[in-house]
């Protein structure tokens, strides 16, 4: 006969919930590991003179949800190549960058020069360096950056530096990865920790978010190789071995070659905001 559980050692309300440590204890179960500021390094030649990127649908969703009434400063979290802080520069006196890439921060400049935008800064930090010399300021966002080790301290981190909102999105999807290849290659993934964690934490903070979402489309072209795809799946879930590439040269062979129509995959952001009390 099983023994009952004790009252003692189950949870009996939402409050006794840590979430900023269940949010470190489900990351640690997906094998997560962040990349390295090497790889990011590289995607950035890419991001260089990209003028679509700072004007996609996604881009225009996000700006368009922003207040900068009465707003001056901008600090852009995960800035990368400036998708969103550069297309705010013409709205505010100045536009801070912020990201752990070198070269995403070269590509943050020169999008900058290509534009004509000269009212930016930027800073090469991480989540976990001292934000100490990075100024406070009006606005603080966060897109697509919140994949991080320690949510509810980088939560914090972006609260402090915040004068009067805070803007993020986060994933609205557990798997970066279409559920149907994680099945194909015979991936048990628990899936990411997603934007639950976000506000569960904020609402333990005292914080009340404002919550929407943006869908964003993208396509990858028809003729992708397997090679390409293999890289693909490898940025977001790591290395594949021999049997699981195996899996997924048939699972390519049965419903990517050969096909002459573009690959559509649709994202789910959560778009989250607060002010700053």
């Amino acid at each position: 006969m099983k023994t009952p559980t004790s009252a003692s050692n189950e949870i009996a309300t939402i409050n006794e919930i840590n979430f900023g440590q269940l949010y470190i204890r489900h990351l640690a179960k997906t094998h997560y590991h962040p990349k390295p500021a090497s790889e990011w390094d590289n995607k950035a030649r890419s991001f260089k003179n990209a003028s679509g990127s700072l004007h996609s649908t996604y881009q225009q969703d996000f700006v368009s949800r922003l207040n900068i009434s009465n707003c001056k400063t901008v600090l852009d979290v995960g800035c990368g190549a400036g998708t969103i802080g550069l297309s705010m520069a013409d709205s505010v006196e100045h536009v801070y960058g912020l990201d752990y890439s070198k070269s995403m921060l070269e590509a943050f400049h020169a999008n900058a020069i290509n534009n004509d935008i000269r009212n930016v800064s930027t800073f090469h930090l991480s989540w976990e360096n001292s934000w100490e010399e990075v100024p406070l300021c009006d606005i603080v966002i966060a897109s697509r950056a919140m994949l991080v080790g320690d949510l509810k301290q980088a939560l914090i981190k972006l609260n402090h530096h915040a004068k009067k909102r805070i803007y993020l999105t986060q994933s609205a999807n557990p798997h970066f990865i279409s559920p149907e290849i994680l099945t194909a290659i015979g991936r048990d993934c628990i899936g990411m920790p997603d934007y639950i964690y976000t506000l569960n934490i904020l609402y333990q903070l005292g914080i009340y978010p404002t919550l929407s979402y943006i869908e964003s489309e993208h396509y990858s072209p028809p003729s992708i190789s397997f090679d390409e795809l293999v890289s693909n799946i490898e940025w977001s879930i790591g290395t594949l071995n021999d049997d699981e590439k195996t899996r997924l040269h048939t699972y390519y062979q049965q419903h990517i070659e050969g096909s002459d129509l573009p690959q559509k995959t649709t994202r789910k952001w959560a778009f989250i905001s607060w002010k700053k009390e």
